[in-house]
């Protein structure tokens, strides 16, 4: 019959097309040593921390001079800070890790992608390396790390900068957070668990160029070292674990107890996370500057390395002059 065969090409015709759609999304997990071969250098080792986690660390600089400690973002790497740590090597100990989850250290043994649990990575690094102070510097929801820390850790610390943090609550909020696509998608009942073999390479691209405002600073390199950094056995796991966990803003409630000087850092056209957070967090940070980049998106590090490194080294210049917390305060 006519219309026997007109179902059945029709049926061959959409399967075709879903086993078209398949090859073209899939992306299975790419094995840890082929990822440590292509994204560790010189500096790079693995501290462990407990069985089953191997903090993946660099240790970069000059040892002997004063120490930065530096925490990335969501789904990103250690590798967001190059472009600072080839600036400040020469007078600066440049530390920077993967967290849990993230880049080559991969995915928790027991699943805790807290900011908590972050909190006390951050830590065992820093005691690890016997870095007695240190300055701490956060990107994204690594400076919402950073922040927990500087409340748990205090003693540790000569400063604090926030990049394009995350943290504000919603009712502080003049917009809200803008959740990314692969935030979006991990968050679907359905699209989620598929996520952890299914993922077109122009999804990671997409994120990554929202992340950006200067599109010529988006690379083809960069946008592989997402792709492929994701793919690391049990990290897509780890992001879809760490996406469903209630949001925390604690730390931004108790922003009054820190004591430190803090920069603030945003890209006026950050799309992620609005310039309007920045003053929030300049409001509830008793001893903060802001400062803010016209034209430039969520990661000033990587979009203007240059001016980015040149004024938080000013920043930290100056502390060297402040001696009372009066004093400190006037830098805002």
């Amino acid at each position: 019959m006519w219309w026997v065969r007109t179902l059945a090409i029709i049926a061959s015709l959409v399967l075709l097309g879903a086993c078209a759609v398949f090859g073209w999304g899939w992306a299975p997990d790419i094995e840890r040593r082929v990822l440590i071969s292509d994204y560790t250098n010189s500096a790079s080792r693995f501290l462990t921390a407990e069985p089953g986690l191997h903090i993946h660390v660099r240790d970069e600089g000059c040892l002997t001079c004063p120490a930065i400690m530096l925490v990335h973002g969501s789904n990103a790497s250690l590798h967001t800070w190059e472009p600072w740590v080839s600036l400040l090597g020469d007078e600066w100990r440049l530390v920077s890790l993967d967290l849990p989850g993230h880049g080559l250290t991969g995915p928790h043994p027991t699943g805790d992608y807290s900011l908590d649990g972050a909190v006390e990575v951050v830590e065992f690094v820093r005691s690890e390396l016997g870095l007695d102070r240190m300055h701490l510097a956060g990107n994204s929801r690594g400076g919402r790390v950073a922040l927990h820390y500087a409340q748990a850790h205090p003693d540790h610390l000569d400063s604090l900068a926030l990049i394009a943090a995350s943290g504000v609550p919603p009712a502080e909020e003049a917009e809200p957070e803008t959740e990314s696509l692969a935030y979006r998608m991990a968050q679907s009942p359905t699209l989620g668990p598929v996520l952890t073999r299914f993922l077109p390479r122009s999804w990671v691209e997409t994120g990554v160029r929202d992340s950006f405002v200067d599109q010529g600073v988006v690379t083809e390199r960069m946008i592989d070292r997402y792709w492929h950094l994701l793919r690391h056995p049990g990290n897509r796991q780890a992001t879809l674990t760490r996406y469903a966990l209630p949001r925390d803003y604690s730390a931004y409630e108790r922003a009054a107890e820190v004591a430190l000087p803090v920069l603030l850092m945003w890209g006026e056209a950050d799309a992620l996370v609005p310039v309007e957070h920045a003053h929030a967090f300049g409001r509830a940070l008793p001893l903060s500057r802001v400062l803010i980049y016209p034209g430039v998106g969520h990661v000033p590090m990587e979009e203007i390395p240059e001016q980015s490194a040149t004024d938080y080294v000013g920043f930290l210049n100056a502390l060297d002059s402040l001696s009372t917390a009066q004093d400190v305060a006037s830098v805002r």
